[in-house]
């Protein structure tokens, strides 16, 4: 499951297919976050420890530990570890492998 030392991934499709879900799990040091991307899917995340700030469509949205936010479809999207810490966020996405459109 590990990529990289801030993502885990767990893909539906690599596990005979039984669950058609994808997830990451994320820890960001502060200031860190994912590119602005997209998905043909929504995005529904889970801030799990720590301050996001969601660019989403243009538009920043503070949010704190044990809030979601969800990303529909098609919509350009990143978010920042706005905080002094660790930034955890798990993102759920209902598609057995991830297809993601990296836009910067």
């Amino acid at each position: 499951m590990r990529r990289s030392e801030v993502s885990a991934l767990f893909e539906g499709a690599s596990h005979g297919g039984a669950a058609p879900i994808s997830m990451f799990v994320t820890k960001w040091p502060p200031g860190g976050g994912p590119r602005l991307h997209k998905h043909p899917y929504a995005e529904v995340f889970l801030v799990q420890a720590g301050d996001a700030l969601f660019a989403v469509d243009g538009q920043d949205t503070p949010v704190a530990a044990a809030h979601v936010v969800v990303v529909p479809a098609e919509t350009p999207h990143r978010f920042t570890n706005a905080g002094p810490g660790e930034l955890r966020v798990l993102s759920v996405q209902p598609s057995p492998v991830v297809v993601q459109t990296d836009l910067d």
